[in-house]
């Protein structure tokens, strides 16, 4: 695993799995230096210096590492915060429960783990990659200092989306967060929803979103992906 904290779950990776895929023995030497390295990181600047080891290597074993990574560097990877994460849409039936797990705090960061996840081909990774990259776009709506829960994640959507049905310059903000999310949804939807669920009860929330208003994810529109998932998850009951 890559940390003794992390929740098989999310990172259900043996380091015999991660060899088996290195057909160079000093790549695979360097990917199992790593992820001896990683049982151990706790934090963004042990896990950071993990992944430095592999810096050269761009296999699908190295991308799970550095989306192992971000997860540990963003402190989502305690048991409590991937469980409640997990869990809150299944137990509770509401995306903005868990989305309210899922905040990197910072966009960009959001927008790297998620590249490094995709090119995991992990599914799984790949589908909570996404889902934390939206949260931390919703995220970005909540005021400075306030605690990122599922009431601050609602408030947080219905602002962007009043945003949204505005003009100028907010209207533009709010415009490049829904295409994000939108994009980012589509990006992973056929290879971890289309076919084979990642994981169903969020496949099932997005769905549900896109049925909500008859849109076809794999054809539609950014905007009118985000747009369609938004309006369903704003109450905090789907």
């Amino acid at each position: 695993m890559f940390s003794k904290k992390i929740t098989p779950l999310v990172f259900c990776l043996s380091l015999m799995a991660v060899l088996a895929g290195c057909e160079d023995p000093s790549t695979a030497d360097k990917v199992a230096d790593a992820q001896l390295c990683m049982d151990n990181a706790t934090d963004a600047t042990s896990a950071n210096a993990c992944v430095a080891k592999i810096a050269d290597i761009t296999t699908p074993e190295a991308y799970t590492l550095r989306c192992a990574a971000g997860f540990i560097g963003a402190g989502l990877t305690s048991p409590t915060n991937l469980s409640n994460a997990l869990n809150a849409i299944k137990d509770n039936g509401s995306t903005a429960s868990m989305l309210a797990y899922l905040d990197f705090g910072d966009t960009t960061t959001a927008a790297t783990v998620f590249s490094n996840c995709q090119a995991s081909n992990d599914q799984g990774l790949m589908l909570i990659a996404a889902m934390a990259k939206t949260a931390t776009a919703v995220a970005s709506y909540i005021p400075n200092g306030s605690t990122v829960d599922v009431t601050a994640v609602t408030n947080a959507i219905n602002t962007l989306l009043t945003d949204l049905s505005g003009s100028g310059a907010t209207q533009a903000a709010a415009q490049a967060q829904v295409d994000a999310i939108g994009s980012t949804i589509q990006a992973v939807y056929s290879v971890t929803c289309g076919t084979s669920n990642a994981n169903t009860s969020i496949c099932n929330s997005i769905n549900d979103g896109a049925a909500s208003v008859n849109v076809d994810i794999s054809t539609a529109t950014a905007q009118d992906i985000g747009n369609a998932l938004l309006e369903y998850w704003k109450s905090g009951q789907h």
